[in-house]
């Protein structure tokens, strides 16, 4: 069993009244945006506290990333970088998937997770944190 501290994201839309975090979503090519919303993300928890995730290389570890966002965010899939070879994810539901990470040797990988503005006609939009499996000794 993993130790490892849920991931939580929260995000914002350019017509919420708050300030947007600094960190700005990147909309996936096409998607329609009849508000002509822009979005920013934060991650939190995680094992820096900031939603990246480090573990020192040994077994498989498991985490949640978890929406602490409004309702309407939905995660529809997970993208990983075609060179990170470790992780993987499951249990994908609209508001937390669960990453895998086969932690079996040193690498830093990355994943997105696409969140869909149901209250926005659908847009689409990625966020994305790290993993970095390091070195035992």
């Amino acid at each position: 069993m993993s130790n490892i501290p849920d991931v939580n994201l929260d995000i914002r839309s350019s017509n919420c009244g708050t300030p947007p975090y600094s960190t700005p979503a990147t909309l996936v090519p096409g998607t329609p945006n009849p508000g002509n919303l822009s979005y920013s993300f934060a991650y939190s928890g995680g094992t820096d506290g900031n939603g990246n995730v480090e573990v020192v290389t040994g077994s498989q570890q498991e985490f949640k990333v978890k929406s602490v966002a409004d309702q309407r965010y939905h995660f529809t899939a997970v993208d990983i970088d075609a060179n990170s070879t470790q992780i993987s994810s499951k249990d994908l539901k609209d508001h937390k998937v669960t990453i895998v990470d086969a932690d079996d040797k040193v690498e830093i990988d990355y994943y997105k997770i696409k969140v869909t503005d149901t209250g926005n006609g659908g847009c689409e939009f990625y966020c994305d944190p790290t993993v970095s499996n390091i070195d035992p000794g």
